[in-house]
């Protein structure tokens, strides 16, 4: 369910005060006006009945667009005075979903890391303090067997922490993972000591959605030198700090006339954690005569030559670098969160609407929405 809409109205009355309307719309093209918690609802069903609104869209007026890639149905949303204050229009089967001809999507580079499949080594399933089911899933590289499952976890099993930073505009908001375990005859910590920093991944779920992925670090597996059952503690990073290895790679093909989008060069940079997570960009900084739809992502549409990505030294950067100047260039920073890649503008989060575009792992654009402030204010977002 994503937010496409997010006004407010207000009654005449010298006292009336402004009531919020938000529209939501699922992947299947359902629309929806859930309330605004702590805010005045609107309570009725007409735009035109109140005195004054700050409404960005017209009746008639295009929202958004998108496409279900799972169903190959497009959706083109349209405002409405009347509730549910938008209209949508589907087309099935549409051939720029995919339909019949695959929908081509931007190419990730060769990763020096190789391209391993994972599968689940070690599981662990548990009810946090609210009763909300949480899974641990610990994948071992090219791993073909039958899972264990752990069976005690600490007293805390997984806990996601953020770098804290000094400055809004440090670039990078690292994420680590802490798991704490109780080894017995079937589990032995011994089991991650390896030379490999890709040899384990680590997916955390929380009521089956995805609030982390990374890989085990071996070096920070502690152990008491005592007989089992003793605690145990294990940390997971998202692989930022591995970009610094691998040089930022050109696309297939390229010669001096090539040009790659901002999004494109954060896909390219992102593809060498072997992690495919999505990605989600709140940047709303554009040039003049750019479309500023909801839609219309800045960093989609502004482009640059990739050959300019050099050092100090003129030598090409590495992805870490690479992507350090992308985020630079826009006064943004990137921080994993709820299982998504967030490239996140600073100065957005002031904003009384943030506007955000999802993408694919591969930054093939898949919808845009309206991110709710109450929630992301005072988050890692």
């Amino acid at each position: 369910m994503a937010q496409i809409d997010r006004f407010q109205v207000k009654p005449s009355g010298f006292l009336a005060k402004w009531r919020t309307a938000i529209v939501d719309i699922d992947e299947n093209g359902n629309l929806s006006n859930p309330e605004a918690t702590g805010e005045p609802v609107m309570n009725l069903d007409r735009v035109s009945d109140y005195k004054s609104n700050n409404r960005r869209y017209n009746p008639g007026d295009k929202i958004t667009e998108f496409c279900n890639l799972s169903t190959y149905t497009n959706y083109r949303v349209y405002a409405t005075d009347e509730r549910p204050f938008a209209r949508v229009e589907t087309d099935i089967n549409a051939a720029k979903c995919g339909y019949q001809t695959p929908l081509p999507e931007p190419s990730v580079p060769f990763s020096p890391f190789g391209n391993p499949v994972y599968g689940v080594y070690r599981a662990y399933g548990w009810c946090d303090i609210e009763g909300v089911q949480c899974e641990l899933d610990i994948e071992s590289k090219n791993y073909t067997g039958i899972p264990g499952y752990l069976n005690t976890g600490g007293k805390s099993p997984a806990i996601v922490s953020y770098k804290e930073v000094d400055d809004k505009f440090d670039p990078f908001r690292p994420a680590e993972l802490k798991m704490s375990f109780i080894c017995d005859e079937d589990f032995l910590l011994q089991e991650f000591y390896t030379n490999d920093e890709r040899a384990f991944r680590v997916t955390a779920r929380k009521a089956g959605s995805v609030v982390f992925r990374g890989y085990i670090i071996p070096s920070t597996c502690t152990e008491p030198f005592m007989a089992v059952p003793y605690p145990v503690s294990i940390s997971a990073t998202d692989a930022l700090g591995g970009l610094k290895s691998s040089s930022y790679p050109l696309p297939v093909g390229s010669d001096i006339e090539v040009y790659q989008s901002f999004v494109d060069i954060i896909a390219y940079c992102l593809s060498l954690t072997n992690l495919n997570l999505p990605i989600r960009t709140i940047c709303n900084l554009y040039s003049s005569g750019m479309p500023t739809g909801l839609d219309n992502d800045p960093l989609s549409m502004a482009r640059v030559n990739p050959l300019s990505l050099t050092n100090d030294k003129g030598g090409v950067m590495t992805c870490y670098e690479a992507l350090e100047a992308v985020l630079i260039s826009w006064g943004a920073y990137i921080v994993q969160a709820d299982g998504v890649w967030n490239i996140i503008r600073a100065n957005e989060l002031s904003g009384s609407v943030i506007r955000a575009r999802n993408y694919n792992y591969k930054g093939l654009f898949l919808n845009a929405e309206i991110l709710d402030v109450n929630r992301v204010i005072g988050s890692v977002l």
